[in-house]
C-alpha cells in the first residue's frame, strides 16, 4: 500500500504547469519504477496509464518515451506485451496530432526492440494495426514514417511484421489514400536501403498488397495507379544502385517483372477505367528500357509480362493504348533477341512470342497506319530472327526448321493431332500450307494470316540469307486465303502493282500465275484475270519467254477448271496455238483439247483451223504429246441416229435472212443474235450492237410468231422467249464494265436495261408483239438472278396494268399467263406483290374466285362450281381448261400441305373428264365437256408423273395412255369441224407424248412397242393429213415430247449412255431413242419432220416442224443442259474410257446386265424376288459398277409388287428386297448421281412418314453415310424433318405401337453412333447435326418399368451412343437447365439424365466422380426453393452454410451455395449452370443475391457463416480463393485482414 501511495504522490506531482517541471516529475516517476522488484504491481501500471492519459502533452510525451525505453531495457520489469496496451490506449481519446506521433514513435521503438529479440505479433494484436484503427490525427503519417524507418533499419523479420499492417491499410474501406502513402514509404525506403536482400521482399509484399487495392471508385483507381508508379520508381533506383554497386541484379530484375506481370494482369478490373492500360504500359516500358541501358540482359521471367501483353493486346480499343502496348512488344522482342545473339545461343523457345502472334496480327489490320506502322517496323523482329540450327540428319525440313514458322508448325500439329482443328491439316504439310489451310478454312484468320504471310515474304526479301523455297511456299499459299470475299479485294490490290509492264519479267509471270490460282479459288477474280489473258494484252509480251509461258499455263488452267471460262478466253488460246515457241503452242493445245472433252468446241472444226499452224512434229515433240492427247482417245460419236439430224440442223434450216419471219419459234430456241465481230470491238462500242442486234430481232420474231389466245402455244412460245432472252442476258453481261466486279449486279444492270427496251416498244406496238412483250417480260423474270428482285417487281407492276385493261383484251390474257407463270420469281420476303398478283387473277376471272372459295384442304367440291359456271365461256374453251391446268399444277403445292387425299381426287377427276371411248356414254354430248378435256389432257401428264414420284399413283398406265390415243382415234373418226375440237385434238396429242415420255423416263413401268406404234402412226396421220395448222402443231410436238422433248412443266428425258446394252425386248423401258425398239419407231419420224422442216412447201407446216425438231434439240443437245451419265460425270456420250474398264466375264458385269434385262412382268419368266435380293446384296460390296439407269433400277425393285402380275405370299421377301435396294443405294450414292436424288426424295419428310417402318429403320440406321452425301444446307433440312416426325401431332410415328417407336427411336440412336465413331470436322455441318439430333432424341427416352422390356434395346443403344459423343457435349445435355423443375413429367427427366450419368461411368466413359447424381439432386432442390417465399430461400441459404461449416466435405455445401444465388440472382438468365461454373460465378452471384432487400438485416450473419466456411477449407486453395473474392466487401476489417494475410492462418 506504502509503494502504491508513493507512486500515486509521485504521478500527482506531473500536475504542475510549467513543462520542465512536469518532465522531472516523469522522470522521477519512472526512476522509482526502476527501484521496484520485477514485475511490477498492478498500482504501476495504472500509474502509467494515467500519466499516458495526462491532459498535458509534455507529459504523456515524456511518459510515453519512458514507457518504451522501460521495456526495451528492462524487460522483466514491464514486459513489451504489457507496455504496448498502454502505449495504445491514449489514441482512443483523439489525442493531439503531436502527441499520437509522439505515442506511435513510441510503439515503433518498442516494436522495433522486440523484433530485435525475436518476438513476433500476430495479425489480430498487431501494434501499428491498432494504432492505425484508432482513427487518431496524426496516426497515419507517423505510422507510415516509422513503418519504413523500420524497413531502412533492415530489421530482421520487418517483412512479416509489415504485412498484417500493410493489408490491413489496403482493405480498410475510404482510406486509399493512407494506402498510396504507405506503399510509396516502404517503396523509397526499400530502394534506399541499396541491398537486394532487404529491399526485394518489401517490394513483393507491397506487390502482393495491390491485388486488394483499387477496386472502389475511380479516385482509389488513381491512387492504385499512383502506388504502381511508386513501385516501378523503387524498383529503377534499386536497379541503378545495385548496378553503381556492382553488385548482383538477378533478383531485383525478376522482381521488376513478376511486378509489371502481376500489375498488367490487374488491368482486367480496371478495364472500364480510361488510363489506366495505356499508363501500365508507359511504365512497363520504362522500367524495361532502364533495365537495358544499365547493360542488364533481358531474363526468362520477362516472358510472363510477354504473356500477360499478349492477353492486354486483344482487348485494347483505342488507338494510343494499341500503340504503347505495341511498342512494349516491339522492344521486348528486340531486347530478347539482342541477347539471344549476343550469348550465341543455340536453342531457344518461340512460345512466348506466338502467343502474341494473333493479338498483333489483329492490330496490323487496323484502319490506324500509326498502329500498322509498329508492327511493320519491329514487332515482329522474332519473325527474321533464327530460332536454332538443326542438321539435316535431324529429320525435320533443314530449309525451314531455323525459323520461327516450323515452331508454329509445330503448334499446329499438335492441335490436329488432338482434334482441335481441321482433319486434313497434316503433320506432313509445312507451317506455309498449314497456315494457309487453316486460313482458308476459317473465315476469320483468312485476314490475319493473310497479312502475316505477305509481312514474312517482305521480312524474307530484306534478309541477306533467305530460302526461296520458302518464300515460294509462302507465295503459292496466299491464294487460297482469297476464298474469303473480303480478303478478295487485298489480294487482288497486292498483285496490281506486279502486272504493270514496268515491272521485271520474273514478277509479272509470277503475277499471272497467282492471279489463276486465284480465279481457281473464287470465280470473282475472273474479271481481272481475263483482262490479263487478253490477246491485246498478251501480245505486247510475245518476245519474253517467261511471261508467255505464265500466261499460257494460266489460260490451260482456265480451260481446264472450266471450259465455259476457257471458251471466253479461246481467242486467247488460239493467239497461243499461233506462237512460234513450241512450249507455248503445246500449252495451248492442251487448253483446246479440255474445251473439246467439254464439248464446247467441236474438235474436228477447230483441226481444220489449226492444222496449219502447227510446229513440226519431228522437231518439237512437245506439240506432239499435247495434240496425240484428244486425237486418240476424244473422238466424239452421236450414239442415237436422230442426234445427227439435231447437229446440223441450224446449217440446214435456219439459213437466210428471212427464217426470222419464216420460222419464228425455231429462231427463238435455236439462233444467238449476238454479233460474230463484236470481240473485235471495244466493250463501250459493243453493247449498243448487242441490244440493237436483240432488239431488232426481237421485233421481227414478234410480228411473225402467232399465239391467238391459245394458251398452250403461248406456253411454248413462253419457253421458246426464255432461250432467246436468256441469250440477249448473256451477251450484255459478257460486255458490261461497271466498278462491280459481280456478276449479279452484272445480271441485274442487264435485266434492267433490257426490260426498258421492251417497256419502250408498248405504245408502238401491235396487238400481236404487245403479247408477246408480256410473254417475253414473263421469260426475263424467269431467268434473271434472285438479285434482281426489283425488276421483277417492276415488271409485276407493268403486267399488272395491263391486267385490268379490259379495252385491251390481248394484253390482259398474256400479262395474265405471264405473272402466273412468274409468280414463283417474287422475293421470298415480298408478299405486297404475291397479293397483288392473286388478288387482281381472282378479280379478273370471277368463276375461278367461286371455284376456289369452295375449294378446301380435303376435298374438291368446287370443281362443281366450276361445271355449274362453264356455259358462259363456250366461246372460249380456254377459259375452262386454263383453270384445269391450273388446277393440275396444284399438286405440288398440296403435297408440301400433306393434303395427299386432295391430290387423289384432283388426279380423279382429271381422269374423269378424259373420256373413255369403249364406255356406253355418248362422246362429248355438251360442249363445255370439251374444254373440261383439253384441260385435263394437258394437265394430267405432269400430275401422274408427280404422283408416281411420290408413291400417290395406284392407276394402270397402260389403260390412260391407251385411253389418249383411243380418244385420238375416235375423234378423227368422228371428223367434228370447229375450233375447239382443234384444240382438244392438239392437247390430246402433246399430252399423249407427254405421258409416253413421262413413263419411259421413269422406268418402272414397260409399254408394249404395239402401243407406242399405234400412238406415233396417229400422231403421223395427223401432221401429214389435211388438218388446220394448230392440229399440225400439235401432232408434231406429241412426236418430239414423246422422244424426249419434255412437257412445259420441266419434265424432260436425260441423255442416257449405258455401257451394258438392252437385250431384244417385246417391250419399251426406257426413253424412246434409248431404246432399240423405240428408236426404231421413233427415228422415222423425227427424220419426217426433219425434212418438213427443210423443205415442206406449207409454210405453217415448216414453221411448225422447226418449232418441234428445235424444242427437241434444245432439251438434247444444247450446251447449256449438262448431259450426265449415270455416274454423275459430265461425260460425252460416246466416252469409252469407262466401258473397257469392265469384264464381260466378271461378276459386277454379269450381275448387273442381269439386273439390268429383269422381267418382272412375263408370270413364266418371273424370278423369286429374293433372288434380285441377293444380287443387290452383292452389288452393295462392288467398289464401282458399269455405266446403266441405276436409277430405274432401283426404283423397279422397290415396287417390284406393282409389276408381278400375282400377289406374292411372302411379304417379308419383299421388304426385304426394299432393304436391299436402300443398302445399295446407300453404297453407290456418291458417285451415282440418281441414286443421290433417291435419297433425297426418300428422306424428305413426306415421303419418309409414309414409308414401311422397316424402310425408316434402315434410313436411320445409315445417318453416317447420309452425312457424307448431303450438303450442310440438307443436313438441317433433314434435322427439322425427323424432329418433326418424331414432335408433330399429325406424324404417322404417333400411330406405332410403343414397341414400333422404340424401335424407330432405336434405329435412330444406332446411325447417330455410327456418325459418331467416324471422324467429323467441327467445322462441317456433320458435326452439328449429331448434336442436335441427341438433344432431340433425349427427351423421348423412357424410363423402364418392371414387365416393359421393350425399352432395354432402345436404352442400350442410346448408352452406346452417348458413350462415343463428345465429353462437352454430355455435360451440357444432362444438366438441368430448366429452373422451374415443379412437374412430374420435369422430375422424370432429372431421373433419366441422372440414370444416364451412372450408365455412362458402368462403361468406362467416365469416372465416378463424374457420375453427379448429388449434382442433379442439388439442381433439382435448388430449382425448387427458387419458387418459394424469399424467407424460406433466406433460411435455406443459413443452414446450407451452417452446415459447411462442419461437414467435413465443405465443397457439396459451395457447389449448393453456387446454385442458390446462380437462381436468385438478378443474372439468372445469362448464367450457364454446371458444376464448374457455379464457383467461378460466386464472386458475382452471390453479391447480387445478398444486394436484394430480404437480407438487410442478416448480411453481418451471412459473412460470418461465409468466413467461418473458409477457415474450414485452408487446405483447399480454389475454394478459398473463391471465398477471399466473395467475403471481402461484407466482412469486417480484422477478418477481411486475415484473408489478406493467408500466411498468418
Amino acid at each position: 500500500m506504502a509503494s502504491s501511495a508513493a507512486l500515486f504522490r509521485l504521478a500527482d506531482r506531473t500536475r504542475v504547469p510549467d513543462p520542465t517541471l512536469q518532465r522531472h516529475a516523469v522522470a522521477a516517476f519512472f526512476r522509482h519504477l526502476l527501484s521496484l522488484p520485477a514485475p511490477l504491481p498492478e498500482a504501476a501500471h495504472d500509474a502509467a496509464s494515467a500519466l499516458l492519459a495526462s491532459p498535458h502533452p509534455a507529459v504523456a510525451a515524456h511518459a510515453a518515451a519512458s514507457v518504451a525505453c522501460l521495456a526495451a531495457s528492462r524487460p522483466d520489469l514491464l514486459p513489451p506485451g504489457r507496455a504496448l496496451p498502454l502505449l495504445l490506449a491514449p489514441l482512443a481519446a483523439s489525442p493531439s496530432p503531436r502527441l499520437a506521433s509522439c505515442l506511435v514513435k513510441a510503439v515503433s521503438a518498442l516494436a522495433a526492440c522486440a523484433l530485435r529479440s525475436g518476438s513476433r505479433f500476430p495479425p489480430h494484436d498487431h501494434p501499428f494495426v491498432q494504432a492505425l484503427a484508432s482513427g487518431a490525427d496524426g496516426v497515419r503519417a507517423e505510422l507510415a514514417r516509422q513503418a519504413a524507418r523500420m524497413v531502412a533499419e533492415g530489421l530482421d523479420g520487418i517483412v512479416g511484421f509489415l504485412r498484417p499492417f500493410v493489408m490491413f491499410s489496403v482493405v480498410r474501406k475510404g482510406d486509399a489514400a493512407f494506402a498510396r502513402d504507405l506503399i510509396g514509404a516502404l517503396a523509397a525506403a526499400a530502394a534506399a536501403a541499396g541491398k537486394a536482400g532487404v529491399a526485394i521482399p518489401v517490394l513483393k509484399l507491397l506487390e502482393e498488397s495491390m491485388l486488394h487495392l483499387g477496386r472502389g471508385d475511380d479516385q482509389e483507381r488513381w491512387l492504385w495507379l499512383s502506388s504502381a508508379e511508386c513501385l516501378v520508381g523503387a524498383h529503377v533506383v534499386l536497379l541503378r544502385k545495385l548496378v553503381h554497386a556492382q553488385m548482383p541484379t538477378y533478383d531485383a530484375q525478376a522482381s521488376s517483372a513478376m511486378l509489371m506481370e502481376a500489375l498488367l494482369s490487374q488491368c482486367l478490373f480496371h478495364k472500364k477505367f480510361m488510363g489506366i492500360t495505356s499508363t501500365l504500359l508507359g511504365l512497363s516500358k520504362h522500367l524495361f528500357s532502364v533495365e537495358k541501358d544499365l547493360g542488364l540482359c533481358y531474363l526468362p521471367e520477362i516472358s510472363g509480362v510477354l504473356s500477360s501483353l499478349s492477353h492486354s493486346l486483344s482487348g485494347l480499343e483505342f488507338e494510343h493504348e494499341q500503340l504503347v502496348g505495341l511498342k512494349l512488344l516491339a522492344f521486348l522482342i528486340e531486347w530478347k533477341y539482342e541477347n539471344v545473339l549476343e550469348r550465341k545461343e543455340q536453342k531457344h523457345c518461340l512460345s512466348e512470342e506466338l502467343l502474341c502472334v494473333m493479338a498483333v496480327i489483329n492490330l496490323a489490320i487496323s484502319p490506324s497506319k500509326s498502329v500498322k506502322a509498329v508492327p511493320s517496323s519491329a514487332g515482329f523482329i522474332f519473325m527474321k530472327h533464327t530460332a536454332t540450327k538443326v542438321s539435316p540428319e535431324s529429320g525435320r525440313n533443314y530449309l525451314e526448321a531455323r525459323y520461327w514458322t516450323d515452331q508454329l508448325n509445330d503448334y499446329l500439329t499438335v492441335l490436329c493431332r488432338e482434334k482441335l482443328t481441321l482433319d486434313d491439316l497434316s503433320s506432313k504439310k509445312t507451317s506455309s500450307e498449314s497456315l494457309a489451310v487453316l486460313g482458308a478454312s476459317d473465315p476469320r484468320l483468312g485476314m490475319p494470316l493473310f497479312v502475316v504471310i505477305l509481312f514474312y515474304i517482305k521480312i524474307l526479301c530484306n534478309s541477306n540469307n533467305f530460302s526461296t523455297e520458302i518464300l515460294l511456299s509462302l507465295i503459292e499459299s496466299l491464294p487460297s486465303l482469297a476464298i474469303h470475299g473480303f480478303v478478295l479485294p487485298l489480294a487482288l490490290q497486292w498483285i496490281s502493282p506486279m502486272l504493270k509492264r514496268v515491272t521485271n519479267p520474273v514478277l509479272y509471270a509470277t503475277a499471272v500465275r497467282l492471279l489463276c490460282k486465284i480465279w481457281i479459288v473464287t470465280d470473282w477474280a475472273f474479271p481481272n484475270l481475263q483482262a490479263i489473258l487478253d490477246p491485246e494484252n498478251i501480245s505486247n509480251f510475245i518476245s519474253d519467254r517467261e511471261i508467255s509461258m505464265s500466261i499460257a499455263s494460266s489460260i490451260r488452267d482456265v480451260c481446264k477448271h472450266n471450259p465455259d471460262r476457257g471458251v471466253d478466253l479461246i481467242l486467247s488460246n488460239s493467239f497461243c496455238i499461233e506462237s512460234r515457241d513450241s512450249v507455248v503452242q503445246a500449252l495451248g493445245l492442251e487448253g483446246l483439247s479440255y474445251l473439246c472433252e467439254a464439248d464446247v468446241v467441236d474438235f474436228y472444226t477447230a483441226w481444220k483451223v489449226i492444222s496449219k499452224e502447227l510446229l513440226d512434229y519431228s522437231i518439237e515433240p512437245a506439240v506432239a504429246h499435247r495434240n496425240r492427247r484428244r486425237v486418240t482417245t476424244d473422238k466424239r460419236v452421236a450414239v442415237h441416229k436422230s442426234e445427227r439430224l439435231l447437229d446440223v440442223f441450224p446449217q440446214a434450216v435456219l439459213k437466210g435472212k428471212s427464217t426470222h419471219h419464216q420460222l419464228p419459234g425455231a429462231a427463238l430456241l435455236t439462233l444467238n443474235f449476238t454479233p460474230k465481230d463484236i470481240l473485235n470491238e471495244g466493250k463501250s462500242k459493243g453493247l449498243p450492237r448487242v441490244h440493237a442486234s436483240f432488239e431488232q430481232a426481237f421485233t421481227e420474231i414478234a410480228e411473225s410468231l402467232y399465239i391467238s389466245r391459245n394458251i398452250e402455244v403461248a406456253l411454248l412460245a413462253f419457253h421458246s422467249w426464255k432461250s432467246f432472252v436468256s441469250n440477249w442476258m448473256q451477251a450484255v453481261v459478257a460486255l458490261l464494265d461497271i466498278k462491280e466486279s459481280s456478276k449479279l449486279n452484272k445480271a441485274l444492270k442487264a435485266a434492267n436495261d433490257i426490260f426498258k427496251i421492251l417497256c419502250d416498244h408498248v405504245p408502238v406496238s401491235t396487238p400481236r408483239v404487245a403479247v408477246n412483250i408480256a410473254l417475253v417480260i414473263g421469260a426475263l423474270c424467269s431467268i434473271v438472278p434472285p438479285i434482281a428482285h426489283l425488276v421483277i417487281s417492276s415488271a409485276s407492276d407493268f403486267l399488272l396494268k395491263w391486267l385490268f385493261q379490259y379495252e385491251h383484251e390481248h394484253q390482259q390474257w398474256s400479262a395474265a399467263l405471264s405473272l402466273g407463270l412468274i409468280f414463283n420469281c417474287f422475293h421470298p420476303t415480298d408478299k405486297k406483290s404475291r397479293f397483288q398478283v392473286i388478288n387482281g387473277l381472282l378479280e379478273l376471272c370471277p368463276s375461278s374466285c367461286y371455284s376456289l372459295k369452295k375449294l378446301n384442304i380435303y376435298g374438291i367440291d368446287s370443281m362443281e362450281g366450276m361445271e355449274e359456271n362453264s356455259d358462259r365461256f363456250n366461246d372460249d374453251p380456254w377459259a375452262i381448261a386454263g383453270l384445269v391446268l391450273g388446277l393440275g399444277n396444284s399438286v405440288v403445292a398440296l403435297y408440301r400441305l400433306g393434303a395427299y387425299g386432295t391430290i387423289t381426287e384432283i388426279k380423279d377427276i382429271l381422269m374423269s373428264w378424259i373420256p373413255n371411248v369403249n364406255s356406253s356414254c355418248e362422246l362429248f354430248d355438251e360442249m363445255n365437256s370439251v374444254s373440261l378435256c383439253i384441260g385435263s389432257c394437258l394437265a394430267l401428264p405432269s400430275a401422274v408423273a408427280f404422283c408416281q414420284r411420290v408413291d400417290l399413283l395406284n392407276e394402270d398406265l397402260d389403260a390412260l395412255f391407251n385411253r389418249y390415243t383411243s380418244l385420238a382415234s375416235e375423234l378423227l373418226n368422228l371428223n367434228k369441224s370447229g375450233i375447239i375440237f382443234q384444240n382438244l385434238l392438239m392437247a390430246i396429242c402433246i399430252g399423249a407424248g407427254s405421258l409416253l415420255s413421262f413413263i419411259l423416263d421413269d422406268g418402272v413401268h414397260a409399254v408394249e412397242p404395239s402401243a407406242v406404234k399405234k400412238l406415233l402412226d396417229t400422231l403421223r396421220h395427223i401432221y401429214t393429213h389435211p388438218f388446220p395448222p394448230l392440229v399440225h402443231l400439235g401432232g408434231m410436238f406429241g412426236v418430239v415430247n414423246a422422244c424426249g422433248a419434255g412437257d412445259l412443266t420441266g419434265m424432260c428425258s436425260k441423255l442416257m449412255t449405258s455401257q451394258i446394252k438392252h437385250e431384244e425386248s417385246s417391250l419399251v423401258r426406257c426413253p424412246l431413242l434409248a431404246s432399240p425398239v423405240g428408236e426404231i419407231l421413233s427415228t422415222p419420224m423425227v427424220q419426217e419432220i426433219y425434212l418438213l422442216a427443210k423443205d415442206a412447201e406449207d409454210k405453217h407446216i415448216q414453221g411448225s416442224a422447226a418449232w418441234a425438231i428445235s424444242f427437241l434439240r434444245s432439251r438434247w443437245l444444247s450446251k447449256n443442259l449438262i448431259l450426265y451419265n449415270e455416274n454423275g460425270s459430265n461425260r460425252s456420250s460416246g466416252d469409252p474410257s469407262q466401258a473397257s474398264s469392265f469384264s464381260e466375264q466378271s461378276l459386277v458385269w454379269n450381275l448387273s446386265r442381269w439386273l439390268n434385262d429383269l422381267k418382272l412382268e412375263k408370270p413364266f419368266d418371273m424370278v423369286p424376288v429374293s433372288t434380285v435380293g441377293t444380287v443387290l446384296k452383292c452389288l452393295s460390296k462392288a467398289p464401282r459398277l458399269p455405266t446403266t439407269d441405276w436409277g430405274v433400277i432401283v426404283r423397279r425393285c422397290m415396287k417390284v409388287e406393282t409389276q408381278i402380275p400375282y400377289k406374292p405370299t411372302n411379304q417379308q421377301d419383299l421388304k426385304l428386297l426394299r432393304e436391299a435396294c436402300l443398302h445399295f443405294t446407300l453404297a453407290h450414292a456418291t458417285h451415282i448421281s440418281p441414286l443421290l436424288q433417291f435419297l433425297d426424295d426418300l428422306t424428305d419428310i413426306l415421303r419418309f412418314q409414309r414409308l414401311e417402318i422397316n424402310v425408316q429403320s434402315v434410313l436411320l440406321q445409315h445417318l453416317s453415310h447420309l452425312i457424307k452425301l448431303f450438303s450442310d444446307s440438307r443436313l438441317d433440312k433433314l434435322y427439322e424433318d425427323l424432329t418433326e416426325y418424331l414432335y408433330s401431332s399429325t406424324s404417322s410415328y404417333l400411330n406405332y405401337s410403343c414397341e414400333q417407336k422404340s424401335m424407330i427411336r432405336m434405329s435412330f440412336w444406332e446411325g447417330i453412333c455410327k456418325c459418331l465413331v467416324e471422324v467429323v470436322s467441327e467445322e462441317s455441318g456433320g458435326f452439328s447435326f449429331n448434336k442436335k439430333c441427341i438433344e432431340c432424341l433425349l427427351p423421348l427416352l423412357t424410363l423402364q418399368n418392371d414387365g416393359q422390356p421393350e425399352y432395354m434395346d432402345e436404352w442400350s443403344a442410346a448408352i452406346m451412343c452417348l458413350t462415343n459423343a463428345q465429353k462437352s457435349w454430355l455435360g451440357d445435355m444432362l444438366q438441368v437447365r430448366n429452373a422451374a423443375l415443379v412437374t412430374e413429367e420435369e422430375h422424370i427427366d432429372v431421373a433419366k439424365k441422372i440414370i444416364i450419368r451412372a450408365r455412362l461411368c458402368a462403361t468406362g466413359c467416365g469416372s465416378v466422380n463424374d457420375l453427379g447424381v448429388w449434382w442433379s439432386v442439388l439442381v433439382e432442390i435448388a430449382a425448387a426453393i427458387n419458387s418459394v417465399e424469399n424467407s424460406i430461400k433466406r433460411q435455406w441459404l443459413l443452414d446450407a452454410l451452417e452446415i459447411g461449416c462442419v461437414t467435413a466435405h465443405p465443397s457439396t455445401v459451395l457447389h449448393f451455395v453456387g446454385l442458390l444465388c446462380d437462381s436468385c440472382c438478378i443474372y439468372m438468365p445469362l448464367l450457364v449452370v454446371n458444376s464448374r461454373n457455379v464457383l467461378s460465378d460466386l464472386p458475382v452471384t452471390l453479391p447480387s443475391f445478398l444486394s436484394s432487400s430480404i437480407w438487410d438485416d442478416f448480411r453481418d450473419i451471412v459473412a460470418d457463416k461465409l468466413w467461418l466456411l473458409t477457415t474450414s477449407t485452408l487446405g483447399q486453395n480454389n475454394w478459398l480463393m473463391e471465398m477471399t473474392s466473395l467475403a471481402e466487401d461484407y466482412l469486417t476489417v480484422d477478418k477481411q485482414l486475415k484473408l489478406a494475410n493467408l500466411e498468418s492462418l
